[in-house]
């Protein structure tokens, strides 16, 4: 059971930095995607979504939301099975997934 709390322990830890780098760059869209899969994972897609909303709003106020972004938010109102799978956002050093466009290329 330890070994159960002290994961809860670290991802809520984690969720707290990511929280406040996003507080802290608003603007950063790739940071600002970092939760939305995890919250669609976790069951609460309306979660995902108004906050998809409050960064659009955001985004759209100074530039506009980029293709990731509006993607990610297509995949979530789709119900998108590879969400589940745990996409990473481009850029991510996370093995072949390539984030929101899904898979990247295989490696050999």
């Amino acid at each position: 059971m330890a070994g159960g709390r002290d994961r809860a322990g670290a991802l809520s830890g984690v969720r707290a930095r990511v929280v406040r780098r996003v507080a802290a760059h608003p603007l950063r869209e790739r940071l600002t995607w970092l939760p939305r899969p995890a919250l669609y994972r976790g069951g609460r897609s309306s979660d995902a979504l108004l906050a998809y909303e409050e960064t659009r709003r955001r985004l759209a106020e100074a530039i506009g939301p980029g293709p990731a972004l509006r993607s990610l938010h297509q995949r979530v109102l789709c119900q998108d099975p590879s969400l589940l799978r745990g996409a990473a956002p481009a850029g991510s050093r996370r093995g072949r997934e390539r984030g929101p466009g899904g898979p990247g290329p295989s490696r050999r």
